[in-house]
């Protein structure tokens, strides 16, 4: 394996980190080492590394800016891809466009298109994820999503091919898109917006932070919502009248403020988190018999068998 570690360590040209704590790349801080974490330079580096997990049979998952993620306490064996602000970062201004690397934080895409009197992405406030993790999700709030602002992203398949993809062509659905599906990965996306007042969207954006403040456990590590909306049925509501507010297993524990947010209370495992999350799925249904369905991602190797999804590799 020595020698297999070596040929990829010669290639690559970004960065490389072995047996790396992956928990403190996330928002949730919660979860085990991986086996390699690369922080890829450029298109070269993904291509190569996706060619070498498949060369090896290792596997081969992909992350952003890890704000949706629970990470299992076993880990990661094999390889995780860190598409990150640190080297896909450029975004570019014409008329009411933004192209944008999926790198960058939403924060910034937010900045730049307010300093241009742009305005659409300002439901996006307080999300703290990376452009290519919130397209792949399709992640929204307050009944928009990225994907009513989306013309096209360009994409990596798993064989290292480029192309372009229009918005009609990559399946957006609610907090769903075929790039997970498929296995693509979003290295870059078209944006387009509508021209504002910086006084109209600045308003817009007060309000947001101001909810953001009284409706989101803002002082402990979370992964954000847990679970989807089930149609009309907010999973929010459901887990409230279900009784489930305050609910804790070990220091993972269900918001009094958003019932659909867990917190790590400090040293929550990937076990607490999980049997929290069956407790709070198995009440709702013996309340309204609705299943929910998880929203945040998972991913890793699980000592038992979990009744959610786990992320397979690319």
């Amino acid at each position: 394996m020595k020698l297999k570690d070596e040929i990829l360590f010669n290639q690559i040209k970004g960065k490389i980190y072995k047996d790396f704590e992956i928990k403190n790349m996330t928002t949730f801080k919660v979860g085990g080492n991986v086996d390699y974490l690369i922080i890829p330079k450029d298109y070269d580096d993904i291509r190569l590394t996706l060619k070498f997990g498949k060369d090896n049979d290792i596997p081969v998952y992909l992350m952003g800016n890890g704000s949706n993620l629970l990470i299992s306490d076993r880990g990661v064996r094999g390889i995780i891809i860190r598409i990150s602000k640190e080297n896909f970062n450029k975004k570019k201004i014409k008329n009411n466009l933004i192209t944008s690397e999926s790198g960058v934080l939403l924060y910034e895409l937010i900045s730049i298109s307010v300093r241009n009197e742009l305005s659409g992405l300002e439901f996006l406030h307080g999300i703290p994820g990376a452009l290519g993790g919130v397209i792949a999700m399709n992640a929204g709030t307050d009944g928009s999503s990225i994907s009513d602002y989306l013309r096209e992203i360009k994409v990596m398949d798993s064989f290292g091919e480029i192309y372009i993809l229009p918005k009609e062509e990559i399946g957006f659905s609610y907090r769903k898109s075929l790039v997970i599906e498929k296995k693509l990965i979003v290295l870059e996306a078209l944006i387009e917006l509508k021209k504002s007042k910086k006084e109209n969207i600045f308003s817009t954006l007060k309000y947001k932070i101001n909810k953001r403040k009284l409706t989101q456990p803002l002082n402990y590590p979370t992964a954000g919502c847990v679970f989807k909306n089930e149609g009309d049925n907010k999973a929010g509501y459901l887990i409230e009248k279900a009784g489930c507010k305050g609910l804790r297993v070990g220091d993972a524990e269900v918001s009094t403020i958003h019932a659909n947010f867990i917190f790590n209370r400090g040293n929550a495992t990937f076990n607490d988190v999980i049997s929290l999350m069956k407790m709070v799925r198995e009440r709702v249904y013996e309340k309204f018999k609705i299943n929910l369905n998880p929203e945040v991602v998972i991913m890793g190797e699980v000592e038992e068998e979990v009744p959610f999804k786990i992320l397979e590799p690319w």
